[in-house]
């Protein structure tokens, strides 16, 4: 056993001291970093899913439904939060002034036009899906069903502050017991796609400090 000392003596410690002294190089850089604070966000008007031109006619009016209920609702939600942010909501006339001839994707455009306004972050929303209720609260032939995804992008750059994922189809509590709360929370009632949105806004968005 005394044998492999010297080979563990000569190769492991000075690649261990290295591996320390590395760490200790990078700490500094990393305390240089530093955040600017989020005060000011423009809100980009909610867009449909980029592939929705391939859609029929029936779920291209959906989305669009869907892009103005979800607007409208989150001026309410955004009007209530207790964060001290601004909010600038600007409309789809405002963003294509704004964007003029300059070219990129979505998220390049948003960052484009939250600059203009002088903003620290811009927030955009894709609508996938917005099938309302057919039927009544208390008996449906199918379901509401909504889906979007929102990102929280800084204007100076790629960085996401927040993003995530709202997806739900209204189920019967026979279907799945475990949605009994949720179930009692709406009043044992089917929900129009509406409210479920309103509820995919709140759950969300409650999640990200710049939108509580």
């Amino acid at each position: 056993m005394n044998r492999n000392l010297p080979f563990f003596s000569n190769f492991f410690l000075p690649a261990i001291l290295l591996l320390l002294t590395s760490c200790g190089a990078i700490e500094p850089e990393q305390e240089q970093v530093t955040t600017n604070p989020i005060k000011t966000i423009t809100v980009f008007p909610v867009q449909t899913i980029e592939r929705a031109h391939h859609f029929n006619d029936v779920t291209k009016q959906q989305l669009e439904a869907g892009a103005y209920t979800l607007t409208s609702l989150l001026e309410q939600y955004l009007t209530g939060t207790q964060s001290g942010i601004s909010f600038h909501i600007i409309s789809n006339e405002q963003m294509e002034s704004l964007i003029g001839k300059h070219r990129g994707d979505l998220f390049s455009q948003a960052r484009y036009v939250a600059l203009q306004m002088n903003s620290d972050a811009v927030l955009v929303i894709t609508v996938e899906r917005f099938r309302e209720r057919a039927g009544t609260i208390y008996s449906v032939e199918a379901p509401a069903s909504v889906s979007f995804k929102y990102k929280l992008i800084k204007s100076d750059g790629p960085q996401v502050l927040c993003n995530g994922v709202f997806e739900e189809t209204q189920v019967p509590l026979t279907d799945n017991i475990f949605t009994l709360r949720k179930a009692k929370e709406r009043g044992f009632k089917w929900i129009t796609a509406e409210a479920l949105a309103r509820e995919g806004i709140k759950i969300k968005f409650e999640a990200c400090p710049y939108l509580k």
